[in-house]
């Protein structure tokens, strides 16, 4: 087969709501299966876990995140120069939804 596979499970719940705030855990898991045979898609092979909590706030205009992603893999593709470098990460995100 010459395409990429890419695939992806999410899930969160609100496990505190109350009127002014909401705290929500959330974990993902994603993967990517490339093809070498493909010119046109990467080759190797990538993993993502990410997990980490959610916070919405100020009538939930606000939300604030803090994640912890571990990534593992090696892509391989013809437009680069070899494998692409993996790493591991703590995030903190604020964003405003008006």
């Amino acid at each position: 087969m010459i395409f990429a596979r890419v695939w992806l499970i999410r899930g969160s719940y609100m496990v505190l709501k109350k009127e002014k705030f909401i705290l929500e855990p959330a974990i993902m898991y994603s993967g990517f299966n490339g093809s070498p045979y493909s010119i046109l898609f990467a080759n190797g092979k990538d993993r993502l876990f990410d997990a980490g909590i959610n916070f919405y706030f100020e009538d939930f205009h606000w939300k604030a995140s803090l994640h912890c992603v571990l990534s593992d893999g090696k892509s391989n593709s013809l437009f680069g120069s070899g494998a692409a470098r993996r790493g591991d990460m703590i995030g903190f995100g604020l964003q405003y939804n008006y």
